[in-house]
C-alpha cells in the first residue's frame, strides 16, 4: 500500500541544458556541478521557459511507513505546507552537497523535506552531489522544482512533508544515472512531440514511430526496441503541448511497455522483461534470524519492485521457518529469492507489476510441520521467472541418491576448508 495517502506530485516543465525562468517576477540562475574524485563534469542550466506542474510520479509501495498523526492534524499540517510553498524565497548555494541544501531550506522555511532512499542510489554521485544556485523572490514550490528537476528528481507534496523522489524513468533504471543520461532526459523534455493527423486516438505503434522519427531528425538520441508486444493497442491522444518525455510516459502508463534511458539511447521493452532484468541485480545481505515479512520488505526495497503477497501466504509457512537465515555476497536478487523459496516453500513469479509471492500449502501451518511432508531438496529455475521447488518424495530414488552425494561432498569441502593446523 502507498505509504503517503494524499500525494500531489509536482514536476517541472522540460528543462534543457540550462534554466532561467521568470515566474511571478522571480529570477532563476542555477548551476549544477557534478564532480567525482578523478573527473569533473559541469551541467549549466539556463533557458527561457515557464515551469509548469505535471502529473508524473509513482508511490513507493514497498515502504511500510504508516501515518502516526490524526486526520485533523494531517489536514492542518498539509495546509501549512501548501501555504509555505506559495511564499517567495531567496536562496543562494555555492557547491553545496544536496543533503545540506535540503537541510538549509528546511531550517529556513520550517517545511519537512524528505529525500527517499532511492534518491541517493539514483544520483550520479549520491549524497556528494554538489549544487550551486541563486534564486531570487521565487515561490518555494517553483524553486524546489527548478532545483531538483535537472537531476532527474521530482517533488511530491504530502500531508506531512515534501518528498524528493526520482522521476519514473530513473526509478526504472535500477542503478545510478550518468551525467549523460541526465542530459538525455533534459533533451526529451525540451523537444515537443510533432502533431499527428489522428484526432481521437493513436496506436502504440504509431506513437513509437512518431517518437522514433523525431529522434532521427534531431540526430542526437536513438530508440532501441526490445519487444514483440502487439503494437495495435489504442492509446489516448497525446495533448498538443506534449514533449517526447510526456509521450514516453504515456506509453508506460497506458500499455505493457515501458522505457528508460541508457546513455544517449532510449530502451523500449516490456514491463515484465524489465522486472526480470532488475532481479538480476547483485546484492549482499545478512539475514540472521530475520522475520520473513521483513526479508520480503527488504528485497522489495533493494530491487525497487512492488511485492504482492498472497493473503495468508506467510501464515501458512510453518513457524519454525518464518525466521530466515542467509548471508550472501554479490548474489543476485533472483538467487536470494530462490534460497528463500527453498527454505520456506513460498513460490514467486515475476509479473508486469513486480513480484507475486504465494504459498502452495492449502491449509494454515500448525506449530509442528507434518512429519510425512517431503523435504525440499532443490529449486529448479524454469527460465521464465518461476522457480519449481522439488521435494524428496517427488524424485526417483537414483536422483535422491545423487543429490545426497552432492550434499555429503559439500559438507566434506566445508569441513576441510575450516580445519586449521595448530
Amino acid at each position: 500500500m502507498p505509504p503517503f495517502p494524499k500525494q500531489t506530485p509536482h514536476s517541472p516543465h522540460p528543462h534543457p541544458r540550462a534554466i532561467s525562468s521568470n515566474i511571478a517576477r522571480a529570477t532563476f540562475a542555477i548551476t549544477f556541478a557534478l564532480s567525482a574524485t578523478l573527473a569533473c563534469t559541469q551541467i549549466t542550466l539556463a533557458n527561457h521557459s515557464t515551469i509548469q506542474p505535471s502529473t508524473e510520479g509513482r508511490a513507493i509501495s514497498q515502504s511500510t511507513e504508516q501515518p502516526t498523526t490524526s486526520p485533523a492534524s494531517e489536514s492542518a499540517a498539509g495546509a501549512l505546507i501548501h501555504e509555505q510553498l506559495d511564499r517567495p524565497i531567496d536562496l543562494n548555494f555555492v557547491r553545496t552537497p544536496l543533503p545540506d541544501v535540503l537541510a538549509q531550506i528546511e531550517d529556513k522555511t520550517g517545511i519537512p523535506l524528505r529525500a527517499r532512499p532511492r534518491v541517493w542510489e539514483t544520483l550520479p554521485y549520491g549524497r556528494l552531489t554538489p549544487l550551486s544556485a541563486e534564486i531570487k523572490r521565487a515561490p518555494l514550490r517553483d524553486a524546489l522544482d527548478a532545483l531538483v528537476a535537472p537531476l532527474g528528481l521530482q517533488i511530491i507534496v504530502t500531508e506531512e512533508a515534501v518528498e524528493i523522489a526520482p522521476i519514473p524513468a530513473f526509478d526504472r533504471l535500477g542503478r545510478r544515472a550518468t551525467v549523460e543520461e541526465l542530459s538525455t532526459i533534459a533533451s526529451l523534455r525540451a523537444n515537443p512531440l510533432p502533431s499527428s493527423n489522428e484526432s481521437a486516438s493513436q496506436t502504440l505503434g504509431s506513437l513509437l514511430d512518431r517518437i522514433d522519427a523525431t529522434l532521427k531528425s534531431a540526430g542526437s538520441l536513438t530508440l532501441e526496441r526490445r519487444t514483440i508486444e502487439d503494437l495495435s493497442l489504442d492509446l489516448p491522444p497525446s495533448p498538443r503541448d506534449s514533449t517526447l518525455y510526456d509521450a514516453l510516459e504515456l506509453l508506460a502508463g497506458q500499455s505493457q511497455l515501458t522505457w528508460h534511458p541508457w546513455g544517449r539511447s532510449l530502451i523500449i521493452t516490456t514491463k515484465k522483461q524489465l522486472n526480470l532484468q532488475r532481479i538480476e541485480r547483485t546484492i549482499s545481505v545478512r539475514y540472521d534470524g530475520v522475520d520473513l515479512t521483513q526479508v520480503l520488505a527488504d528485497l522489495a526495497r533493494q530491487s525497487g519492485l512492488d511485492f504482492a503477497i498472497e493473503p495468508g501466504a506467510i501464515q501458512r509457512v510453518p513457524p519454525d521457518f518464518r525466521s530466515f537465515r542467509l548471508i550472501t555476497t554479490d548474489a543476485t536478487i533472483r538467487q536470494t529469492l530462490e534460497s528463500l523459496s527453498a527454505f520456506t516453500g513460498l513460490g514467486y513469479v515475476v509479473t508486469n507489476d513486480g513480484i507475486y509471492v504465494w504459498n502452495n500449502s492449502p491449509t494454515p501451518a500448525t506449530d509442528v510441520a507434518p512429519r510425512n511432508a517431503g523435504r525440499i531438496l532443490a529449486s529448479y529455475d524454469l527460465g521464465n521467472g518461476i522457480s519449481l521447488l522439488l521435494r524428496d518424495d517427488q524424485l526417483p530414488e537414483h536422483v535422491r541418491e545423487k543429490l545426497e552425494q552432492h550434499l555429503q561432498e559439500a559438507i566434506r569441502r566445508i569441513e576441510a576448508s575450516s580445519t586449521t593446523t595448530p
